[in-house]
């Protein structure tokens, strides 16, 4: 009982005292409407006025406006190209304010030093952009966020209204985006009122509006290097790294010394398969060594190849499965046409699929050659390794902001420096050199084969058979040529052709046009580009403008 009436009277205290202190409320401010009235001029010029209404609970002297125009890129920027016109207050009267550069801008601060204010405030800033239209090939556009996606208080309504000075737009189109950066949302009213384009959300805002092509000026948006050079001993950085990157070629990425003398071989050396020929002389995999592979399977029993209509696509049809035999690359290489027990597919439905397979067929490829000892390691991961320290060194320095220029260009040299060492940093082994010695040897004998004529007349298929490697070697035309009076047959593995009288040479065009387009259909899709509608991966805070702002 004693220890309960303790509690209480120990709780009750505690609560006084608490209560003794003053309960400070946290401000509330926000921007309740920020209207963007747009004008695009026939002479690309664009011209913003801006109307912001603040409010705040607590004394403050007035906002900041923070507004991007640089675009940076390399050693320098882009531009759109700002100009500000004027600052003033709800009755257009001029009021006191100042302006700083930015990383990326511009910052506005408007108000007075000397004063505070609290409760509601209208602002209105005017200003110009000379190179914000963007050009594509089949519209003129502008890309445009209005509200900025940085404000430090909320913005309640956002509304643009974008009118056409000059000239009338031609198949006018017109889209908004709302939400954070990066969101593809469209909570917005969009409409057409009297010619002018109505935007508006409770949201973020970006508006994107296009037009045809040539209804305004084309102008060239500027590249500027900011930065003037600054001698000292900051510059001795790159050559000492260059001295480094020298060394370290010799140790670690030379190759050792062959035997120099070419001899002809008239077959795949080490029995090598075309894509690792390909791998070998190069030292990275292509769409063109896994073109070759798809003719190699083919000449080996395990798929044909058909022609369609016009000759604008391919089946392959599998005429048995994969050869336990096979490497994992050609496993993976035939599995990737042939998945889940199919038995045909069409080149073009490998278009934006196949490549998702490629990193796993590149990397056991890349294991393949490591395994035969013919690299001391995977050429590809060396490759990546030196990229991402010339990355590293390049932007580095983008992010230090407090650094010298002659550091930040010494930083920058650096990192080019290892770009440039990237392709000779894998290494062979003796035995890698070697073998790339002789499939040079199987290249020469390819490219002069009437040189040898007494060597492979007698060889029963060695035409189908060596195709793959020539292609490889992007000389089977060459290889053709030594075949048309001699080969009078097409092979039974491809189905196409209109030709009468059967040709080599015509028969390697047709494999060509099969390779260019197996080619393609490897290829990842195509970026889609910087415009802002749909097909064109617009977002919520893409485009110029933008930025945001606060209070003081």
């Amino acid at each position: 009982m004693k220890n309960k009436i303790i509690y209480w009277i120990f709780s009750a205290g505690l609560v006084l005292f608490l209560a003794s202190f003053p309960v400070k409320s946290f401000a509330v401010e926000s921007l309740n409407y920020l209207q963007s009235n747009v004008t695009i001029n026939q002479d690309a010029t664009v011209e913003v006025s801006e109307r912001i209404l603040y409010e705040t609970d607590e004394e403050h002297h007035g906002i900041f406006r923070e507004i991007p125009y640089k675009y940076h890129e390399g050693e320098g920027y882009t531009t759109s190209g700002f100009e500000l016109i004027s600052v003033t207050d709800e009755n257009n009267k001029k009021i006191d304010y100042t302006t700083s550069d930015t990383y990326d801008g511009i910052e506005i601060k408007i108000g007075d030093a000397n004063k505070t204010f609290t409760g509601k405030k209208e602002y209105k800033i005017s200003y110009r952009f000379k190179y914000a239209i963007n050009y594509f090939e089949d519209h003129d556009e502008l890309y445009l966020n209005i509200t900025g996606n940085d404000w430090d208080f909320p913005v309640k309504v956002s509304q643009a209204n974008v009118r056409f000075v000059g000239f009338e737009p031609l198949n006018l189109n017109y889209k908004c985006y709302t939400g954070i950066y990066g969101s593809t949302g469209e909570e917005c009213t969009k409409e057409i009122k009297d010619k002018v384009l109505q935007f508006s959300s409770s949201d973020p805002l970006t508006v994107v509006v296009g037009w045809d092509i040539g209804q305004v000026a084309k102008v060239e948006r500027p590249f500027i290097k900011p930065f003037r050079f600054e001698s000292g001993w900051f510059l001795l950085i790159p050559i000492l790294y260059l001295v480094y990157m020298l060394r370290l070629y010799f140790q670690k990425g030379r190759d050792p010394k062959g035997r120099i003398t070419i001899a002809p071989e008239f077959s795949a050396p080490d029995k090598l398969r075309p894509a690792e020929v390909g791998a070998l002389m190069d030292e990275k995999v292509d769409s063109r060594d896994i073109s070759a592979t798809i003719i190699d399977f083919a000449v080996r029993g395990y798929l044909k190849i058909k022609e369609t209509k016009n000759n604008k696509n391919y089946q392959l049809i599998k005429l048995k499965k994969a050869s336990l035999g096979f490497n994992e690359y050609e496993k993976n290489i035939f599995e990737a046409f042939f998945p889940g027990g199919t038995i045909n597919c069409y080149m073009d439905e490998l278009k934006d699929k196949f490549y998702k397979e490629l990193p796993k067929i590149n990397s056991a490829l890349y294991k393949d050659i490591v395994d035969r000892k013919y690299f001391v390691s995977d050429p590809n991961k060396v490759r990546m390794k030196y990229l991402a320290i010339g990355i590293l060194l390049t932007v580095l320095p983008f992010g230090l902001i407090s650094i010298s220029v002659s550091l930040w260009i010494s930083l920058v040299l650096c990192g080019i420096i290892t770009l440039c060492f990237i392709k000779a940093m894998p290494k062979k082994t003796y035995d890698g050199v070697i073998m790339r010695e002789r499939c040079l040897g199987l290249r020469e004998f390819i490219f002069r084969a009437e040189r040898y004529r007494v060597k492979w007349q007698e060889k029963e298929g060695i035409f189908e058979t060596i195709l793959p490697y020539a292609m490889v070697f992007g000389i089977a035309e060459v290889w053709a040529e030594n075949f048309k009076d001699i080969f009078k047959n097409p092979p039974d593995w491809y189905e196409g052709g209109n030709w009468s009288t059967f040709n080599t040479v015509y028969f390697v065009n047709s494999i060509s046009s099969f390779s260019s387009t197996a080619q393609s259909s490897f290829s990842p899709p195509a970026s889609s580009g910087s415009s802002g509608f749909s097909g064109g991966g617009g977002f919520s805070g893409g485009g110029f403008g933008g930025g945001g702002g606060g209070s003081w």
